[in-house]
């Protein structure tokens, strides 16, 4: 039997999607950026619409109001599972900026656990990290979580966090407007930098 290929890329940065959320309905993202790979980073909102249909695209979506940002694969982009629903107009990088993420690890040797943390930088083209550094686990905690994510995670992710809002449970800190928490630690560790312009410190920090 022949193989069967996988799909072309037939998305690009800027793009708005819908996502299916367990127990019902769909939610949105933005494709921040793209490595043209397979490996996307995006922006995830609230709130829940109960179909796709009623999915609706706006133009006014801003990074810093985001519920969730992280990095996956695309497979739900590629198989249409995930469905591009309207394009960020007009589309500007740093209006939707390369976060810096936080990693925290606990491990055990020989029966004691120790704990590491840092927080990681990543090229704007392969999304690759480039740059880590040992920070304090409080601070690497209010950092977007590093990783790279399957889409079901994701699916799985947004609908605690919006199914927690829905019932007035406010989400864990990394998740909640990851934004507010992630300028505070870039400017508390002097990371303005880390930006590819002066202009877009300005817009953001």
């Amino acid at each position: 039997m022949p193989n069967k290929r996988c799909p072309r890329i037939q998305y690009n940065e800027g793009d708005c999607f819908a996502f299916p959320l367990e127990g019902g309905g769909y939610a949105r993202g933005i494709i921040a950026r793209m490595n043209g790979k397979g490996k996307i980073l995006a922006y995830y909102f609230l709130p829940r619409f109960d179909t796709l249909e009623k999915v609706v695209f706006e133009n006014d979506l801003q990074a810093i109001n985001a519920f969730y940002v992280g990095f996956s694969g695309d497979p739900g982009l590629r198989y249409q599972s995930w469905s591009v629903i309207g394009r960020v107009q007009p589309w500007d990088r740093k209006n939707w900026p390369m976060p810096v993420f936080g990693l925290v690890n606990t491990l055990s040797i020989n029966g004691k656990e120790f704990t590491t943390s840092q927080f990681r930088c990543y090229d704007e083209k392969t999304l690759q990290w480039v740059k880590t550094e040992t920070v304090s686990v409080e601070l690497a905690s209010k950092l977007p979580r590093d990783g790279s994510a399957q889409n079901g995670w994701i699916e799985s992710v947004m609908s605690k966090i919006i199914t927690d809002i829905e019932n007035g449970i406010c989400p864990r800190s990394s998740y909640y407007r990851p934004l507010d928490f992630m300028f505070q630690v870039i400017k508390e560790l002097s990371l303005s930098n880390i930006f590819e312009t002066p202009e877009k410190q300005k817009t953001f920090l």
